[in-house]
């Protein structure tokens, strides 16, 4: 198993876990616990999972990526994009819908490597600051 994990410092983790969770349709299946403050989203059967933990600073999302990938290249090479790939579409999500609060999404291998960054949303077509829904992901995985 790949995994990369990141803190999202905000002050309203579980609205930003929630909106993540219930933002997904498609093959994407996600649940969330408010009173534990826990979630989780399969983007497919046997496919990447993230994983969501309200935290007194903030939220944490760890995503992991099982062995087996099929890809370009070797196995190894194929979970890394396929790890990239999910951090790139949870965290412009999350950017996305936390743009009043400039959020940006900083990655961190299990290997202590940095990974990805995304964010803040203020990109062409969105208004800075605005609170959209997260765009369904579905189209990534089907």
């Amino acid at each position: 198993m790949t995994t990369s994990s990141a803190l999202i410092p905000t002050d309203d983790a579980p609205s930003a876990a929630q909106a993540l969770t219930s933002g997904l349709t498609g093959e994407s299946s996600a649940t969330w616990d408010e009173e534990a403050g826990t979630g989780s989203i399969r983007f497919r059967e046997g496919g990447p999972q993230a994983r969501l933990l309200v935290r007194p600073e903030g939220l944490e999302v760890t995503v992991e990526v099982d062995e087996g990938v099929q890809g370009e290249g070797d196995e190894g090479e194929a979970r890394e994009a396929e790890l990239e790939r999910v951090e790139e579409l949870v965290g412009t999500q999350l950017a996305r819908f936390w743009a009043s609060e400039n959020l940006v999404v900083s990655w961190a291998h299990e290997d202590g490597t940095p990974g990805s960054s995304q964010g803040p949303a203020d990109g062409p077509g969105e208004e800075s600051g605005s609170r959209s829904a997260p765009a369904d992901p579905s189209d990534e995985y089907s």
